[in-house]
């Protein structure tokens, strides 16, 4: 590029290598993305692919030990705002779930205070008691319009959170093409 002083003045630029980075971006050696690492579920992997070893795990007192507080305060207000029942996945960034855990029994993360589930051996919902059938099981199709229902209603709040991500994307390019 010769000019790469516009990604910093011009949005249209700072837009288009944000989405680029999150789109193709792959760390050495790894075979995954932003984008596909956020498909999958997992927030921490999506964290590791931008910062790595900066912020998976930090180092105790330093700027990136105080920016995960500050990501995962963020990362909860918007979750709040899209209205999702959980948030994805710590996995993929080593220490971010007990960030997470910290920031939220310490009081420095009062909006994730919803979104945080404290491990559990009891049960949260007692077990359903069914008699026996007198139809055979059946194998069920991929096709098959009630397995296809129980998917969505099962994954709903990720199809929401999806759903407007791919309505961001596509008004960013809507955008970035117009240009």
């Amino acid at each position: 590029c010769s000019q790469p002083d516009l990604v910093a003045t011009e949005p249209k630029y700072a837009w288009g290598t944000a989405l680029w980075f999150w789109l193709f971006q792959k760390p050495d050696g790894q075979e995954t993305t932003c984008h596909i690492e956020a498909l999958n579920g997992r927030f921490g992997g999506t964290l590791n692919i931008i910062n790595g070893k900066l912020e998976c795990p930090p180092v105790e007192g330093s700027y990136h030990a105080e920016a995960i507080v500050t990501r995962l305060r963020y990362y909860c207000i918007a979750a709040t705002i899209m209205d999702v029942n959980r948030v994805l996945s710590f996995e993929g960034c080593v220490g971010l779930a007990e960030a997470f855990e910290d920031c939220v029994m310490t009081g420095w993360c009062p909006e994730c205070v919803d979104f945080f589930k404290p491990p559990s051996m009891q049960p949260t919902k007692a077990p359903t008691v069914k008699g026996p059938t007198n139809q055979p099981s059946r194998w069920r199709s991929w096709a098959d319009k009630d397995w296809m229902s129980e998917i969505k209603r099962r994954d709903s709040s990720s199809d929401r959170a999806a759903s407007v991500l791919s309505s961001v994307t596509f008004l960013v390019m809507l955008y970035l093409v117009g240009q």
